[in-house]
């Protein structure tokens, strides 16, 4: 039996005529496998066998590719590509289902964050040889089954999967009242902190990578703001979900975010945060105060 090798398996790109790197569609030897994880980003053996590479490529990022049995006149090999870590090594002997690596977006054929996940159908004791692969790759959709606890999602629900902020930034989180982010320039859809995932995985097209690419909107609502590595972050809430954007000069725009008291810097003291406060309570007690003059003035 092969299995499917993450939770949920939610289908971005299939085997099919397809490359978002050129003007020539060429073919595509594999599933991106998106990133519609809610719980784990862990990368599963899909078929016991041996570790027959595993290695960083320019080009795939971090890649692991695994043989062993299939039937008995045929093997397979399971290929796996961007990896954001690698557990496993040449060599090494692997049983289906354990952890081989987590999901990632490393190496340049890449624009977001998913699995690039391969299956070849090969002779027993094949050696194995990339420019081999036009010969032997299968659809994986065809060969892998769904276990007990693995989910396949439809085309609509890896479309509408709701984004979810990965990680949850610690640093100087502040609430925003009435908050909104403005789009006015090219915003590359960044994820928060590394500034390389998308947060746009489900049904995305890897040729697009600008905000403006993903919706007609340019108004978004803000929730909260947070402060990093001297770059301002905001939680906008769109269709497909809250997803944290760099708040960059001239081309994103923070703005109606409360009384505009400024967050306070990474690192800050209780008593820097207790002043802070102090001082937003004052501009709320002034605002209040600029209400009942307005308010007796139109009663009078």
């Amino acid at each position: 039996m092969i299995q499917f090798p993450m939770q949920r398996i939610g289908v971005s790109a299939g085997f099919a005529i397809y490359n978002p790197f050129a003007t020539t569609p060429t073919m595509h030897y594999a599933i991106d496998i998106s990133r519609t994880q809610p719980e784990t980003y862990n990368v599963f053996a899909a078929n016991d066998g041996k570790v027959i590479m595993s290695l960083h490529d320019s080009a795939g990022g971090n890649m692991i590719a695994i043989q062993g049995f299939f039937n008995d006149k045929k093997d397979i090999i399971t290929r796996y590509a961007h990896l954001a870590v690698r557990s496993v090594f040449y060599g090494d002997t692997v049983t289906r289902g354990q952890i081989i690596g987590i999901q990632g977006n490393t190496g340049t054929a890449t624009t977001a964050q998913h699995l690039h996940f391969e299956t070849w159908i090969v002779p027993k004791n094949y050696k194995y040889v990339y420019a081999d692969r036009q010969k032997y790759a299968v659809d994986p959709l065809g060969v892998c089954q769904l276990l007990e606890k693995q989910i396949f999602l439809s085309d609509a629900e890896t479309f509408n999967f709701q984004a979810i902020p990965y990680p949850d930034p610690k640093a100087a989180l502040s609430d925003v009242v009435g908050g909104k982010v403005t789009i006015v320039g090219n915003v590359q859809m960044y994820l928060y902190p590394d500034e390389k995932y998308s947060p746009f995985i489900a049904g995305y097209n890897r040729s697009k990578k600008y905000v403006s690419d993903f919706f007609y909107d340019t108004v978004f609502p803000c929730t909260k703001t947070c402060s990093n590595n001297k770059k301002t972050w905001a939680l906008i809430t769109t269709a497909r979900g809250d997803v944290w954007l760099p708040v960059i000069d001239g081309k994103s725009i923070l703005t109606g975010a409360g009384p505009g008291i400024p967050l306070p810097p990474a690192g800050a003291t209780e008593s820097d945060e207790v002043a802070r406060l102090k001082t937003e309570l004052d501009a709320y007690k002034i605002a209040m105060n600029e209400l009942d003059d307005i308010i007796k003035k139109m009663q009078m």
